[in-house]
């Protein structure tokens, strides 16, 4: 589970914001259920960050 809604409240049990780098190289924060290893953290940053991105690899870079 990743929460990518950016709305502050109250916690909920069971969940952690936790630092991860997206595969562009930006950091950020992502909430993902409590206890999962960092590769499992990063796992779902690179799920969100593909899905956001359509699938790019590279954004603002054209094909020639």
């Amino acid at each position: 589970m990743v929460d990518v809604s950016g709305e502050c409240g109250p916690a909920r049990l069971g969940v952690e914001m936790r630092e991860t780098t997206f595969p562009d190289g930006t950091r950020g924060l992502i909430t993902v259920r409590a206890g999962l290893s960092q590769d499992e953290v990063d796992l779902a940053a690179a799920e969100v960050w593909a899905d956001a991105s359509g699938g790019r690899r590279g954004k603002g870079r054209e094909a020639s």
